[in-house]
């Protein structure tokens, strides 16, 4: 079965256990081997989605694609959260680094 790009965009995203998580926003695609990499999934509102966070779906997490929604697996929710918490406790680190990166800079 094919899908056009077209429909996938706003496609509603469920878990297994059907928990609604958003709507396909974006793709990622290998252009090496021109297929889908990644379901960039938010909320379909483009306004609301210029602030909000994205769930990053790998196309190993996803279960099943028809024509009325992508399921994906019950965890993708959970590594997404555990991934964004590494991010944020790696922040302040990233942003001390580069204050003091540019304090050296107009010192000289």
């Amino acid at each position: 079965m094919l899908i056009h790009g077209k429909k996938l965009i706003g496609l509603p995203v469920y878990t297994q256990g059907g928990q609604h998580l958003g709507h396909v926003v974006d793709l990622e695609i290998d252009i090496d081997s021109q297929s889908i990499v990644n379901y960039q999934v938010g909320n379909f509102n483009p306004i609301k989605n210029l602030w909000g966070d994205k769930l990053l779906v790998n196309r190993q997490q996803v279960v099943s694609i028809s024509a009325e929604r992508l399921v994906v697996e019950d965890n993708v929710k959970e590594a997404a959260a555990a991934i964004s918490l590494n991010a944020k406790a790696e922040a302040p680190a990233s942003e001390a680094m580069a204050t003091s990166t540019l304090n050296a800079v107009e010192k000289n």
